[in-house]
């Protein structure tokens, strides 16, 4: 059995915990109201199982065989422990695996690489039954990833940001920090980073971001620039737009720079969130949100259209520093007799909102 990450072994604990109370989910677009779910649809290998929901670890399968899972409210505190301490990486939880295909039939433990959306389910609105794509997003894990930054088996990919160094020189700098410590460094000492356009061919960030490049660069130079605030919000893309625009560093006419921030919030954030609207193989749209907080509590959220499933992401979406020792990225290094700085944009999804 492989081991699963934090947020593949939450995508689980939320399938479990729907089952466990399908009418304690927090509906977040109307504040204090609650979901009153019915009814949940989980692909197992090739087949979509449907699993009506009677409440209390209480479930009715297609045929009307009723299944009571026993013991399911401690199998469900302990996965949830389970999930809290383990470490970074993957790790294997034998009893979970175990517990779900014996009682639920599943051996299919998470979706597949090309599956956009973990569930299906149907909830009560009035007399009316309403049918959902959800996407599972977890708090017990790092955040989740809008932009993947590649891991130790991955290869840099391209979008990669270049920067040329200009007004000072090497030695003039404590290369052994990290990078963002380096670059405040360079602009205390009168340097400056100029960004060089993109490559022209096999670069899909071009063809996404046309001359909104540039603009996404200033947002990297302020976010390298700004001292991360937990509790605030200094890392958000709505914080760093709002700072870049203020500053208009590219002397951009401000109407053209409002046209070209929406390129970057309606076309960049929709196709770098690895197309989660619509599924390249399913075609099945992303409906809502159900996550899970750090306190085990789930949340809902739903998106009616396109442009609700884009304010949700661009309210939460930080920019995020990847490994720059393992990829050689967020370094100076020197060609040519000239000094430039490459960085990897990398985003992630926060739960709180803006």
């Amino acid at each position: 059995m492989s081991g699963k990450n934090k947020g593949e072994w939450s995508e689980l604990l939320v399938f479990c915990k729907i089952i466990k109370s399908p009418n304690k989910i927090l509906y977040d677009n109307e504040l204090g109201n609650y979901l009153n779910i019915h009814k949940i649809i989980r692909k197992n290998k090739h087949n979509y199982v449907t699993y009506r929901l009677l409440g209390d670890g209480i479930v009715m399968l297609e045929d009307n065989s009723i299944i009571y899972l026993p013991n399911f409210n401690k199998f469900i505190d302990r996965f949830f422990l389970s999930i809290k301490k383990d470490g970074r990486g993957s790790f294997e939880l034998p009893y979970v695996s175990e517990y779900l295909k014996k009682h639920l039939g599943i051996t299919q433990l998470t979706r597949g690489n090309t599956d956009k959306v973990d569930l299906k389910l149907n909830y009560m609105y009035g007399k009316n039954e309403i049918s959902l794509n959800v996407d599972i997003k977890s708090c017990l894990a790092a955040a989740p990833s809008l932009i993947n930054l590649p891991g130790k088996s991955k290869k840099i990919n391209n979008n990669i940001f270049v920067f040329k160094v200009k007004n000072i020189l090497k030695n003039e700098l404590n290369l052994n920090k990290k990078a963002k410590s380096i670059i405040k460094e360079l602009y205390e000492k009168g340097g400056n980073l100029e960004q060089i356009a993109l490559p022209s061919k096999n670069c899909v960030l071009k063809c996404i971001l046309g001359e909104a490049e540039f603009i996404v660069g200033q947002l990297i130079i302020e976010y390298l620039l700004t001292e991360r605030d937990r509790n605030g919000y200094t890392n958000h893309l709505w914080r760093l737009l709002e700072v870049c625009k203020k500053n208009n560093v590219l002397n951009i006419d401000l109407n053209t720079w409002d046209c070209l921030t929406y390129k970057v919030f309606d076309e960049f954030l929709k196709r770098s969130t690895v197309n989660k609207l619509v599924s390249t193989v399913s075609e099945e749209a992303v409906d809502c949100i159900v996550g899970i907080k750090n306190n085990g509590d789930l949340y809902f959220n739903r998106f009616f259209n396109d442009r609700s499933y884009l304010n949700h992401y661009f309210n939460r979406a930080v920019f995020d520093t990847g490994s720059t020792k393992r990829h050689g990225i967020g370094r100076i290094v020197e060609e040519d007799n000239e000094l430039f700085f490459k960085w990897q944009l990398g985003m992630r999804y926060r739960y709180e909102n803006k």
